[in-house]
């Protein structure tokens, strides 16, 4: 099924990727992480692996790459995502608090657009993929509708419904 899920994470987009993250490789995964808001933080991951008594290679598991404007974030989905997943045997590829950067009113809003859009159209090949955004500010709705559009699984998470570091990972093919 092409696209990618997508998680509506009103105020915790960050912990929520985190959260997701932690779950996939628990379940034996391996995930490229493409953090958007500089706040993948990995005490998090090891304390899970430390209180659980797991091998601590599940750390290996997860491939970090970071973003600081939309435009590195276009590049890291466009150019370098699918191949990382390939290099490490990643199956998944975690799109984290998206809106951090896609939303900042310092980029024009068509250009702002057209990086989205980019951003959606490639998701959308490779591994499977999964987006957490936070929901828009004023005027930036259209960005958002982008993200929506083509979302193969559509979540809406207004309060984290699980118990723990580890909500309900989706379950949808992974392309070959």
């Amino acid at each position: 099924m092409p696209g990618y899920a997508l998680f509506e994470a009103e105020e915790a987009a960050a912990a929520t990727s985190l959260a997701l993250a932690v779950r996939a490789v628990l379940a034996g995964r391996r995930v490229v992480y493409l953090d958007a808001a500089n706040s993948f933080n990995p005490y998090v991951l090891a304390r899970v692996v430390h209180r659980r008594r797991l091998d601590r290679g599940l750390l290996r598991r997860i491939i970090v790459s970071r973003a600081f404007t939309c435009h590195q974030l276009e590049a890291l989905v466009r150019e370098r995502a699918a191949p990382a997943a390939r290099a490490h045997g990643a199956d998944l590829v975690i799109a984290s608090d998206v809106g951090a950067l896609l939303y900042d009113e310092e980029v024009p809003l068509p250009e702002a657009r057209r990086v989205t859009a980019s951003i959606v159209g490639h998701l959308g090949r490779g591994p499977a993929g999964v987006v957490v955004a936070g929901l828009p500010p004023p005027g930036r709705e259209p960005l958002f509708a982008l993200l929506r559009s083509n979302a193969a699984r559509h979540h809406v998470l207004k309060e984290p419904p699980w118990d723990g570091p580890c909500p309900p990972l989706p379950s949808f093919s992974t392309p070959r």
